[in-house]
């Protein structure tokens, strides 16, 4: 009997995401949502011109939200993560650690949406949840190879055949990545509104 083939497939570039529930979410947004509200009031949205979407955020309008009163605490929570997502991925940094450079509010109510994109300029970007009512989307990652080549239909989804996956919206949790990972937001069905900050960490 001839001897059975030795066959192995190795994962070389995977897309990493890493989630963090913060254990005291609550206390936090409980102090949180009062400066995202006081913004909201104070501040118009503006979605760019660029964007094919319809929410409210202040990318154009307050795009430092790290520097702002209110916004510390979160601030603080994303850099620590940020570094130790960093330092787990092996990225060097050498003697400068990741730092937010930019941070905005999304809101999205019913209807409101975000195509796919990236987060250009960056090393890593978070997504961090203020709000997040049950059922409103989460974070839909979208594989960097899907419109390279062709998709044939597959038996059952698996990380070597999947074009996207979505990671649940839940308050007080921290999403990171690198900046280049394409992601996006399908459209909130729900009532209630979906708060998250997005930052840009080099």
């Amino acid at each position: 009997m001839a001897a059975e083939a030795e066959r192995q497939v190795n994962f070389l570039f995977p897309t990493v995401i890493r989630t963090v529930i913060l254990p005291d979410a609550a206390a936090i947004n409980a102090r949180l949502m009062p400066a995202i509200t006081d913004l909201r009031a104070r501040v118009p949205g503006d979605v760019p011109d660029s964007w094919s979407c319809t929410l409210y955020t202040t990318f154009n309008t307050a795009h430092d939200l790290h520097q702002q009163p209110g916004f510390e605490e979160v601030t603080a929570h994303i850099e620590r993560e940020a570094n130790l997502f960093a330092r787990d991925l092996g990225l060097d940094l050498g003697n400068k650690p990741l730092a937010v450079q930019g941070s905005w509010i999304n809101i999205y109510g019913p209807g409101h949406s975000q195509e796919v994109h990236v987060h250009s300029n960056s090393l890593v970007s978070a997504v961090y949840y203020a709000k997040a009512p049950e059922g409103v989307p989460g974070l839909m990652v979208h594989s960097p190879f899907g419109e390279q080549m062709l998709a044939p239909k597959v038996v059952e989804p698996t990380p070597a055949t999947m074009l996207f996956d979505e990671v649940p919206a839940i308050e007080g949790e921290i999403i990171l990545f690198r900046s280049w990972t394409r992601h996006s937001v399908r459209p909130n069905n729900v009532p209630g509104e979906r708060i998250s900050i997005a930052f840009n960490l080099d």
